[in-house]
């Protein structure tokens, strides 16, 4: 796991998102390299995203995991609009 000390020396932001359990898992495993996120965060490429696992209860797990935004894709004609789709890199 990253330190997020390491993180506050880069100009990358750092996004804090909750994610319900099955989908973090899928991150986890490396099986979903890419989310579909509201456009209005401004999302760049370089950034951070901090997913946080919530339960069906929607209470925090306390597991977490880093990905790296490495391509950010703003295509109406295949989303709705406001919205990007983010793709990662690899997971930290």
């Amino acid at each position: 796991m990253l330190n997020p000390s390491v993180l506050k020396t880069v100009k990358s932001k750092i996004h804090v998102l909750s994610v319900p359990d099955f989908k973090f898992q899928q991150f986890l495993n490396g099986n979903h390299n890419y989310d579909i996120r509201d456009k209005n965060t401004g999302y760049l490429i370089g950034d951070y995203i901090l997913y946080q696992e919530k339960n069906m209860s929607f209470k925090y797990t306390g597991r977490s995991l880093y990905k790296i935004i490495s391509s950010v894709v703003e295509d109406s004609r295949i989303l709705n609009d406001g919205c990007v789709i983010l793709g990662f890199s690899r997971r930290l």
